[in-house]
């Protein structure tokens, strides 16, 4: 017996793939977030150039997309081996929340223009999914980019 969704839910080709028969499920939760981030100065170099900071968040995630992903290794159903499931029965959470710890660097290159790096991880605290399926997804990423002011401070 297959997952919802793959064929007619048994296994129609009993083909002889050497290795153990077995399909692997690649869940995909796409989210626009919206954050909320504070960052606390820690230190700044001698000559000024550098700025450090530690952070914490959250952030609001609105649903974009869901889907799953089912791959069979060593035996087909209906003659394929790969199957987009839209029409799982577990259903994704159209809101989420994240929790954010961050830490970030600033250099100032010049009057007005500063370069900035931030690594972010995030973990949701509550499931994505609203089914008796729970996932937990957490994250790293990283934020980079420069700052340039328009008008300079008198």
């Amino acid at each position: 017996l297959l997952f919802p969704g793959i064929g007619p839910g048994y296994v129609s080709d009993n083909s002889q793939g050497s290795g153990t028969k077995r399909v692997e499920y690649d869940y995909r939760y796409q989210y626009v977030q919206i954050p909320l981030m504070i960052n606390y100065h820690l230190h700044r170099s001698r000559d000024l150039s550098f700025n450090y900071y530690i952070g914490a968040g959250m952030a609001a995630n609105v649903l974009v997309n869901h889907d799953v992903k089912a791959e069979l290794f060593n035996f087909t159903a209906d003659g394929e081996t790969v199957f987009n499931i839209d029409s799982t029965g577990y259903e994704a959470s159209r809101i989420g929340l994240n929790m954010l710890v961050t830490a970030r660097v600033e250099y100032k290159y010049g009057k007005g223009i500063q370069f900035f790096a931030q690594p972010v991880f995030g973990i949701s605290p509550l499931s994505v999914s609203t089914t008796r399926i729970s996932s937990y997804p957490y994250y790293v990423q990283l934020n980079a980019g420069f700052i340039y002011l328009l008008q300079r401070e008198q």
